[in-house]
């Protein structure tokens, strides 16, 4: 399986866009040439697609074997203290852990609906004794109401849990023990009352799933997740949240949040199979986690089953099982919420040549209304040499910005220079991303004085699919999914 490095793979979540954006976004356009006309004479006007899976269907498919995927709820900033989980069906919990197979094994149960989650930090007495053998341990132990543990190959003999190291030594002071204070961390499970369920040592990767198997629902920081959960504890002894999910289920999660559920069901079908494709392509892109992706804009927007409805499960439904192939394998793909008249080919953004990530003229998008076809932005030359220094560039105020376009008129990089003559080229989307603009379709003009003027057009980075051009390809001109993918990615299908 085809693996990236997962900072290539910012979607844009074309919703959350909607809700962020800027006053200086316009909310219409003027209709560029190539549009076709709207009405019951658009067909001559349409251009041709190609039906691709019945072009290729002479290459074999390769083998795409994604039964679970690991999303990344809280790590890095979002790591947690505490973690709380609920079962709404209240038939409680089972905990264990999963396998490399992604296969859930229990090894016990809890009949309470809810589990808090933590690390935990506890002081204990460690005895001097050494034991080479675990009965003599266990005869030491039993008389001091004590356990065994295992250290660095030997057996110890550990006493008590106190809520300080200060604790522990007066306890050993106060009895006359030969031993020592002892810190034990762990990942601790408590019920609902408040017991202990379960502890197990820091560096586990223990595991809960709601009682009725991956199906069942479990709700974790005011959202409905089916599957199962995987806890880490990072560097920082805060809990990382995994939810282990059925890939159907995850894409079922995805959908809603990547496009709204009112939009046309074949624009829908098209997205679940963009988020499949990007799941099955991006396994264990943040393998240092332990996860495959994340649940936010980094990967792509995913938020369990609260926003998905019969409409968005039916698109899923409907593709079950497909993804988008070139000559029968799996594509890198990308999307995103509006181009603004182009795509660009994947090289020009991300360095991803490859032949079905080519650039085109989009006539479709600007046949439906929306609120992110224009933007503007105005930026100081000091701020951004100060955004470029930020990046290890050594450069000063920047006095000249100079963008270099392709044939389709979109930027794919651009040379800033200073007053002392140093220049900084950047290419793709990083030429452009780290000034905060909203794609690379835009014109700049400079001013007396080193400001900057950015206009452009779309939202997101133009490669790949225009969540906006789906909408109209099927809600205006009727075209299937199929089709849209077979536009927004040359020679690529759905199979």
């Amino acid at each position: 399986m085809k693996r990236k490095s997962p900072w290539k793979n910012c979607i844009s979540a074309a919703l959350s866009l909607l809700l962020l954006l800027p006053q200086s976004v316009k909310a219409a356009a003027e209709r560029p040439e190539n549009a076709p006309a709207k009405g019951s004479d658009t067909a001559s006007a349409l251009p041709v697609i190609e039906r691709n899976d019945e072009k290729n269907a002479a290459y074999p498919l390769e083998e795409i074997s994604v039964e679970r995927v690991l999303i990344g709820l809280k790590y890095d900033r979002q790591a947690l203290y505490e973690a709380y989980f609920y079962n709404p069906s209240g038939d409680g919990f089972a905990i264990g852990a999963y396998d490399a197979d992604r296969v859930f094994h229990a090894s016990l149960e809890s009949e309470s609906s809810t589990l808090t989650v933590y690390p935990e930090r506890l002081w204990r007495v460690l005895y001097d004794e050494r034991f080479s053998d675990e009965t003599s341990a266990k005869s030491f132990a039993a008389s001091r109401d004590a356990t065994v543990v295992s250290i660095d190959g030997e057996y110890r003999v550990v006493y008590g849990y106190f809520d300080s190291s200060w604790e522990a030594e007066d306890h050993i002071r106060w009895y006359g023990i030969a031993g020592r204070v002892w810190l034990e961390e762990r990942i601790a499970f408590y019920d609902g009352s408040g017991k202990l369920v379960y502890r197990c040592d820091m560096d586990d990767t223990p595991a809960l799933r709601a009682h009725g198997g991956e199906k069942s629902l479990t709700w974790f920081d005011e959202e409905s997740y089916r599957g199962g959960f995987i806890l880490r504890a990072d560097d920082e002894k805060r809990l990382i949240v995994i939810n282990v999910v059925a890939l159907e289920d995850y894409v079922k999660g995805v959908v809603p949040y990547e496009m709204s559920p009112s939009w046309p069901i074949e624009a829908l079908k098209a997205q679940a199979v963009c988020a499949r494709t990007y799941v099955a392509y991006n396994l264990n892109a943040y393998e240092e986690y332990g996860f495959d992706l994340t649940a936010d804009t980094m990967s792509q927007v995913y938020r369990g089953v609260n926003g998905a409805d019969a409409v968005t499960d039916a698109a899923v439904d409907a593709t079950a099982g497909q993804f988008i192939r070139y000559q029968g394998e799996l594509c890198d793909i990308y999307y995103f919420a509006s181009d603004g008249g182009a795509t660009e080919d994947g090289a020009g953004v991300y360095a991803a040549d490859h032949p079905y990530l080519l650039g085109k003229l989009d006539p479709f998008e600007y046949a439906v209304e929306f609120a992110i076809i224009e933007w503007e932005r105005w930026l100081d030359g000091d701020d951004i040499g100060a955004r470029l220094r930020h990046r290890g560039e050594e450069i000063g105020d920047v006095i000249a910005l100079t963008p270099e376009y392709s044939e389709l008129g979109n930027v794919i990089a651009v040379s800033y220079s200073d007053e002392q003559g140093r220049t900084v080229r950047r290419e793709g989307r990083e030429s452009y991303d780290f000034l905060g603009l909203s794609n690379c379709r835009f014109q700049v003009e400079s001013y007396e004085g080193g400001g900057f003027y950015f206009t452009g057009r779309g939202w997101g980075h133009n490669c790949g699919m225009s969540q906006w051009g789906a909408n109209a390809m099927a809600g205006v001109y009727g075209y299937d999914y199929q089709e849209i993918i077979g536009f927004y990615f040359t020679g690529a299908y759905c199979a």
